[in-house]
């Protein structure tokens, strides 16, 4: 049965995925220290769910060989985490913890599922967004070309998704406003509220 801290829904996984899009990528299978923090999107299909992750990587990279050998990655988001402190608690018995987000997911790789023109300019535009910049792609100019032959796009179709949102759902309410009174990190306040709010 999963725990308190399982209890989310799609829309959770695909706002941390877009808040925090810088991942964990572990081959599946490998026995090396192949895995790499790569930038991913997610893709959603028509009922908001999870389907698979777009993201580039060098072709150079050692990652690049092993998921071309074993096919499957182990990916990993990590959201706001933050240790919380007994201080910040009116309970004298109260024990230090740690509250966090992740989300894990298996996926099939697929090397070249799009070009690497959509891959680079879908990643560049996402993340300019949020800057509220109209810098594109395009700027680059000559160099482009050259820069583009050296990645290679890859697709990560979703096989499995498990989230742990471990955000403070188990404290009462006098606890629960003690940490975010204390909690320095706004984005941390935000994911707390997010889970309390339901």
């Amino acid at each position: 049965m999963p725990s308190i801290f399982e209890h989310y829904d799609d829309n959770d996984i695909s706002a941390l995925i877009a808040e925090y899009p810088l991942a964990w990528v572990q081959p599946i299978g490998d026995e090396g220290h192949k895995g790499a923090l790569l930038p991913l999107i997610a893709e959603l299909n028509a009922d908001g769910e999870l389907s698979s992750l777009i993201g580039h990587m060098a072709r150079k990279n050692p990652l690049h060989d092993a998921l071309k050998t074993l096919g499957e990655a182990s990916i990993l988001f990590q959201g706001p985490q933050a240790y919380v402190s007994p201080s910040w608690i009116r309970k004298p018995d109260w024990a230090p913890t740690w509250n966090y987000a992740r989300v894990s997911i298996n996926a099939k790789i697929e090397f070249e599922a799009l070009s690497i023109d959509e891959a680079l300019e879908r990643l560049a535009k996402f993340q300019e967004d949020k800057q509220n910049s109209d810098w594109t792609i395009s700027q680059i100019g000559e160099r482009y070309k050259g820069l583009a032959e050296m990645v290679i796009p890859f697709r990560a179709s979703v096989r499995s998704v498990r989230g742990v949102f471990k955000l403070g759902q188990d404290e009462n309410d006098e606890v629960f406003s003690d940490i975010v009174e204390h909690m320095s990190d706004p984005s941390m306040v935000q994911w707390m509220r997010r889970f309390r709010e339901r």
